[in-house]
């Protein structure tokens, strides 16, 4: 949170007796006396990360972020709606409207100055311009530490949108709290300084990542990608049109997911062993 260390709950979440870093004032002072007045006190020798798990109430330390820098893959499947360990052979597709005059809603105002505020998702998921992919609930514990990046296969209807993806923790209850989320403006797919707008109806490539984080998916959780076109309350809603959030003026899109061994929409994401 802005002013965070100070709330042991945020939202759903109880994070736990030691997630509030007492002794954090001490650790900048600490590091401001070496690197800027030459104090000889170790902090140089110690680990570069400190990181909290959630759902573990554990703060760890690490030389390097993500801790394990081989990634796993969770494959999409479209006809399914689901996040699978291997591709489905047969070409799948789905698809959504999103419609600027309604955009998706993102749970928490930027403007509270709270980013990934944890949120119950399960209504925003029921809208028709969302689709969400989801695993089988997890038989073993599975502690994902470092980025998302969600790697899909899509064509709209426009020459300009917006992709929105979200993480969220699905709890046995029927909970969909988000974890991390990302934002996508379509023209910018290949470079980030370079626009380049879509050709309606063909497939592109899009690579969105998050924001980072570390949390343990218990038993009997599941891990969701939700995939919309807005984030209203974070994000202006993109018209759809050349102007792209630069205007009020805005036109449905009809957005199309595609799975499979020819389209392979996947999501990457590092786990922790325990």
């Amino acid at each position: 949170m802005h002013s965070g260390n100070a709330q042991y709950d945020l939202g759903p979440y109880h994070l736990g007796e030691h997630a509030l870093r007492f002794d954090i004032d001490l650790q900048h002072v600490r590091w401001f006396d070496h690197f800027l007045n030459g104090v000889k006190n170790g902090i140089e020798k110690e680990a570069l990360l400190d990181y909290y798990t959630l759902n573990t109430d554990k703060w760890r330390t690490a030389d390097s972020f993500p801790v394990n820098p081989q990634p796993s893959k969770l494959f999409l499947d479209a006809k399914k709606q689901t996040l699978d360990w291997k591709p489905s052979k047969k070409t799948e597709s789905s698809s959504y409207v999103y419609d600027p005059a309604t955009p998706t809603p993102h749970l928490i105002d930027v403007s509270a100055n709270e980013l990934e505020f944890p949120n119950d998702y399960t209504q925003v998921e029921k809208r028709s311009d969302v689709i969400s992919f989801t695993t089988s609930p997890l038989t073993t514990p599975m502690t994902i530490t470092g980025w998302f990046k969600a790697i899909f296969y899509a064509s709209s209807s426009a020459v300009d949108t917006d992709w929105v993806v979200r993480l969220t923790d699905v709890t046995p209850n029927g909970q969909s709290v988000n974890i991390v989320d990302g934002v996508l403006n379509a023209k910018f797919r290949n470079d980030l300084s370079t626009p380049d707008l879509m050709t309606p109806g063909t497939i592109y490539q899009f690579t969105v990542e998050t924001q980072k984080t570390s949390i343990k998916l218990p038993i009997g959780h599941r891990l969701r990608l939700d995939i919309a076109s807005a984030a209203e309350n974070l994000v202006f809603p993109n018209s759809n049109t050349r102007a792209g959030a630069d205007s009020i003026d805005g036109i449905k899109a009809t957005q199309t997911i595609y799975t499979g061994e020819s389209y392979p929409s996947h999501l990457l994401f590092n786990q922790e062993n325990d």
